[in-house]
């Protein structure tokens, strides 16, 4: 992925999991020096629905603590599991904005069998 997009001078955002962050910082420094964001995709992937708020402001804080160790940079986006910010989930983005986040990428504008908010916004 990142020598197609460095052949395509294409910039991306690369949603990582805290736990893979762990394992192979060489490559999420490398993907951030490349010039891609690095943004969160929780610790583990387990769907926020599937979670507590405290359990999921835990995970979330321990993501974001990892990924900014590693590339020495401010974590400003996330990504939840199966885009699991649902309308019966979104107390969650009280959390994301009290971690200090700028944005979140989870909400998808249609109803799918396993996620969506219908209605919700296509643009910021």
């Amino acid at each position: 992925m990142l020598a197609i997009l460095k052949r395509e001078g294409a910039q991306a955002t690369f949603f990582v999991l805290g736990h893979v962050a762990e394992k192979f910082p060489k490559l999420i420094e490398k993907i951030k020096d490349e010039g891609h964001e690095i943004g969160s995709h929780g610790y583990v992937h387990i769907p926020i629905t599937q979670q507590k708020p405290l359990e999921f402001e835990e995970d979330l804080l321990k993501s974001i603590r990892i990924l900014e160790n590693i590339i020495g940079d401010k974590i400003w986006g996330y990504r939840a599991p199966w885009f699991s910010i649902v309308e019966r989930t979104s107390w969650a983005i009280a959390i994301l904005k009290k971690s200090g986040l700028k944005y979140d990428s989870s909400i998808f504008p249609c109803r799918t069998p396993l996620y969506g908010v219908p209605g919700a916004p296509r643009f910021p």
